[in-house]
């Protein structure tokens, strides 16, 4: 199966245009001029916002993607050269990723069937495993309540984790995190991290005292992913 290319133009709904010319409006303040009638417009509209910090740009991000489909992850690929199977149509997507593409800063990708994906090259210094392990955090300052949230993976470094409430997190800010492990003992972790990235609902967390982590954890992070 040959890959196919992503630069063809997709097709936009009324309402997809609608959104797009507030953004024309709101990025024309930030300096910014975008062409509806670009190729690959919704490619470029979410990259560039993703780089602003922009409430009335994020909410109108948020409302696009609401009516596109899309994979709500990152893909990370450990060369500059991804390729994968589109959920959607089955075909073949092949790209060359930019090299500053990373989880924080994801390359947008949409598949000819207009399913748009989120791309980058795998940084991580660490052995990070794929978990389903609910938990609960809470800011560090003492602001606001316990918060409950599903620990989606987690490494000897950091976790990312995906909020159950509507909580709002910014890039900077400690959270106080606790959850067990699955494994024999029910270890329990409980360490501050760092809020690194905000994605949607999740959040990527670096740990600030890993050495304080009980030893198992890196004996966790080493086994076999479970299934059932």
């Amino acid at each position: 199966m040959m890959p196919h290319s992503t630069a063809t133009r997709s097709y936009l709904s009324r309402q997809a245009v609608q959104i797009l010319l507030h953004m024309k409006q709101l990025l024309s303040q930030h300096g910014i001029s975008i062409k509806l009638s670009e190729s690959n417009i919704i490619v470029h509209v979410l990259e560039v916002v993703s780089k602003l910090n922009d409430p009335a740009l994020e909410d109108c991000r948020k409302r696009l993607l609401e009516i596109i489909p899309h994979h709500d992850k990152v893909f990370l690929f450990a060369t500059s050269n991804g390729q994968w199977l589109c959920i959607n149509c089955n075909k073949t997507i092949s790209v060359e990723l930019r090299q500053e593409a990373t989880i924080h800063q994801p390359q947008v990708v949409m598949c000819q069937c207009n399913m748009l994906y989120y791309v980058g090259q795998n940084t991580r210094q660490h052995v990070r495993k794929t978990t389903h392990l609910i938990g609960q955090c809470h800011r560090q300052s003492g602001s606001g309540n316990q918060e409950k949230i599903v620990i989606e993976n987690v490494s000897v470094g950091g976790a990312r984790i995906r909020l159950l409430s509507s909580l709002s997190l910014t890039p900077g800010e400690i959270l106080n995190l606790e959850f067990h492990l699955n494994d024999k003992a029910k270890t329990l972790i409980a360490q501050p991290g760092c809020v690194l990235y905000v994605f949607g609902d999740s959040a990527g967390i670096q740990f600030m005292e890993p050495s304080s982590l009980p030893p198992a954890l890196a004996t966790y992070v080493q086994l076999p992913e479970l299934i059932g």
